[in-house]
């Protein structure tokens, strides 16, 4: 004997109230219902039951216009600062985004003022936005709010992080950011070989690929333009180095090509 279905006139699901039964849709049964915005429509029993629908559609463009979706009144939603408060919506709000753990997670919040795109906009533009800098947090464990963000360089952003590391070096005791811009090597360059174990003195003194320069046959370039000149990857050319090869081998040996079988 086929299953009665429970009839879910008389009960309310989110802003819906079920009016009576429709005809079924697709096979589903289906129901009348009146939402709260006074619109009325059809909606799955099923979908109302387990709270996919909870509206005529009112809610969904309630919540699209909330977190920006409705960009048309300032016509931004492709520029670089709205993929910030983007970005830093998703961090704070979203528990599915990648880095939530390090924001939202840690009770991270977005002010209710910036909730509104232009009010954010506004405050960006009155505190020194501009492409080059990325927003900043002063207070590393506060909330993105006007009183505790800033617009900052990278130089600024290495030496505000959580995880900061200091180094001792001829007396001198500085962030990893700051030995990077003094000793010109690229952050990461540094940060990857600490993290590899290297000892302070050499991951400071020893030069990098991307900033040293080699002589040959009256040629004075740098790895990348030796690599470019050669066709011989910079990173290759460096490994050479590394082993003990003298420079003009290094860009004279053609890369063995790997034999594939047929």
């Amino acid at each position: 004997m086929a299953r009665l279905r429970k009839d879910l006139t008389g009960k309310k699901f989110g802003r819906l109230l079920v009016i009576r039964r429709a005809e079924n849709k697709r096979n589903r049964t289906a129901y009348w219902c009146k939402c709260d915005c006074g619109k009325e429509c059809i909606a799955i029993g099923m979908e109302l039951t387990r709270g996919s629908t909870k509206s005529c559609g009112c809610l969904k463009k309630e919540l699209a216009h909330k977190m920006g979706a409705g960009t048309a009144k300032h016509r931004m939603h492709g520029s670089r600062i709205y993929k910030i408060w983007i970005a830093i919506r998703q961090r704070c709000n979203c528990k599915s985004a990648r880095n939530y753990h390090n924001y939202g997670g840690r009770g991270i919040k977005l002010c209710t003022e910036w909730d509104d795109f232009m009010n954010f906009y506004n405050w960006a533009m009155s505190h020194g936005y501009n492409d080059s800098l990325t927003i900043d947090r002063i207070d590393v464990n506060g909330n993105y709010e006007p009183s505790n963000c800033r617009w900052a360089d990278d130089l600024t952003q290495h030496n505000n992080r959580r995880d900061n590391v200091f180094l001792e070096f001829h007396g001198k005791k500085m962030t990893i950011a700051e030995w990077a811009k003094k000793i010109g090597i690229p952050y990461p360059t540094l940060r990857g070989r600490l993290g590899r174990g290297w000892p302070v003195e050499k991951a400071l003194t020893t030069p990098s690929s991307t900033n040293r320069s080699f002589s040959y046959q009256g040629k004075t370039m740098g790895l990348a333009a030796w690599g470019r000149e050669t066709g011989i990857g910079s990173g290759t050319l460096w490994a050479r180095l590394q082993t003990g090869w003298s420079f003009e081998r290094a860009i004279t040996t053609p890369v063995r090509k790997i034999k594939h079988s047929q």
